[in-house]
């Protein structure tokens, strides 16, 4: 899952800082935090859309609404979808 990838790349980060340490050859803070902004971006990033998708799908399978980008869809049935609303 997306927490996992994200626990994992924390622990690689947290490593590669840990190793440059203990070499005594750390990198500078503004590195390390560019460093961990590109291990924690796309993970999150995922999660993100994740929770997109997951609040869309469980309106239209609650309220027989869909909300997308833009676009509010009503589910009549199992073929019959209408656009409801443009944002």
């Amino acid at each position: 899952t997306a927490l996992a990838l994200l626990g994992l790349r924390l622990v690689r980060w947290w490593l590669h800082d840990r190793l440059g340490r203990r070499l005594e050859a750390p990198d500078p803070p503004a590195a390390r935090r560019r460093q961990l902004l590109v291990a924690l971006l796309p993970p999150l990033v995922t999660l993100f859309v994740f929770g997109l998708m997951l609040r869309a799908l469980l309106g239209a399978l609650l309220g027989r609404q869909l909300v997308w980008r833009h676009m509010a869809y009503a589910i009549d049935g199992p073929t019959r979808i209408r656009v409801v609303a443009r944002g």
